[in-house]
Parts: structure tokens; sequence; C-alpha cells
């Protein structure tokens, strides 16, 4: 039995010169079209102290509405919800996304969002019902995998 060749790493094969250099922690390296790489920070700045409003409360007022029977002020925050055209983006890291050990719901509105479709595409998308896909983008917003632009 032969077994397929394996490929080389692109360390394997790349002259010294091609392989990229380590960058420091916290850093990333951007450059425009004319301008030589700098160096630029990846960490989100410091909060400011005080009170900060969870960026999911608008969506946890509206499941707090149903959850109270009222139905009619959960529609009419819906409504007013998708009227801001908002657009879901996924701002976690590859790494913090897989360490997040997400749930079946969870990985199915990661996966959905595409930091270009609306947050009712990407909801109709899921084809979860409208109340589990919106559970699930909330806890999304509160581990801070996705933010609402």
């Amino acid at each position: 039995m032969s077994h397929p060749r394996r490929r080389a790493a692109p360390w394997e094969t790349s002259s010294p010169e091609s392989i990229p250099t380590p960058r420091r922690s916290g850093l990333r390296q951007t450059a425009g079209a004319n301008e030589p790489f700098r160096e630029a920070p990846t960490v989100r700045p410091a909060r400011a102290s005080g009170t900060t409003l969870r960026p999911s409360a608008p969506i946890r007022g509206l499941l707090a509405s149903v959850a109270g029977g009222k139905h009619e002020d959960a529609l009419a925050e819906l409504h007013a919800l998708f009227d801001k055209n908002l657009i879901p983006m996924v701002v976690g890291s590859q790494q913090s996304i897989h360490e997040a050990c997400l749930d079946r719901r969870l990985g199915l509105v990661l996966s959905c969002i595409d930091s270009a479709s609306t947050l009712e595409a990407v909801l109709e998308a899921t084809s979860l019902e409208m109340l589990d896909g919106l559970e699930a983008l909330c806890e999304l917003l509160d581990r801070e995998l996705v933010v609402l632009r």
C-alpha cells in the first residue's frame, strides 16, 4: 500500500528571506499601497469607567417583552430593530471563537454572519425560530464575538 506524498510545509521549502518574521505581541502590521509596514494596536481600547450599556440590551428588551406576554410591544421593538438595518460583524479572533465552545445554535448564527447582510437577513438564513436566533445573537454579543454596526 503506497501512501500519498506529504506536502512540505512553507518553512521546509522557503528560503529564510521569504519566511515572515514574528511580530510583537499585541501589534499587527498594516500597510497602504505606497507606504511601508507600520505597527498598529490590535487590542481594544480600555472602556471608560462608569455604567456601560450591554450591546445586546435592545434585543434583551425585546425578548423580555415576549416573555412578559407583551407581544405587541415586542413586535414594535422587532420592527424598530430591523428598521435600523444593523449589520452583525464577527470581531472575535479564530482562537477566541474556537475557545468559546459554541453550541449548535451559536455556531449556526455565527456561520451566517458575512459582515454585509443585515440582522434580519442573517436571522432568516439561520432557519432558526426568530426568538432562538435572537437569543443566540445576544449570547454572541455578550461574549464580544460579534458586534452590530
